[in-house]
């Protein structure tokens, strides 16, 4: 793969864990994230794209998940929850 476009993951902040946060702080904390992430990623070339969730925790209630997955299907991540050696 060539290194300049290489897909990235995990833009969040502070690697918050679902299963302890809100929906809504998740999201701000990846919002947060994605502010400087973003940045050094295009000035290389790279962009985000896969999303892994911290301790690959996707939320105790399912309105949860479903909340955060749909924000992060707005995003355009694809949800990768281990590295299966394609990234």
């Amino acid at each position: 793969m060539d290194r300049s476009r290489r897909r990235t993951r995990e833009s969040y902040f502070s690697h918050p864990d679902l299963n302890r946060v809100s929906p809504t702080e998740f999201i701000e904390d990846i919002l947060r994230g994605e502010t400087v992430t973003r940045v050094l990623l295009t000035a290389r070339g790279q962009e985000l794209t896969y999303f892994r969730h911290p301790y690959l925790h996707t939320g105790l209630r399912h309105q949860d998940r479903d909340q955060v997955e749909s924000f992060l299907a707005r995003r355009g991540y694809q949800n990768r929850a281990c590295n299966d050696g394609k990234l």
